[in-house]
C-alpha cells in the first residue's frame, strides 16, 4: 500500500510514498505543521487507491 499527499480536491503532490509516516513528513516539510493552514489548503495524506 502506498500513500499520497492531496491538496484541494484532486491535486496530488509528489510521488506515492511507501508509508504514511514518510508522506506525512514530506507534507510537513512542504507546508509546515499548522493545522489551520492544512485546513485552508484542504491538505491531507491518504491511501493511493485506483479511481473507479
Amino acid at each position: 500500500m502506498t500513500y499520497i499527499i492531496v491538496k484541494d480536491r484532486k491535486t496530488v503532490i509528489g510521488a506515492p510514498f511507501a508509508s504514511y509516516t514518510a508522506a506525512l513528513q514530506k507534507a510537513n516539510s512542504l507546508f509546515g505543521d499548522d493545522v489551520e493552514a492544512w485546513m485552508d489548503l484542504n491538505l491531507r495524506v491518504e491511501e493511493n487507491r485506483p479511481v473507479m
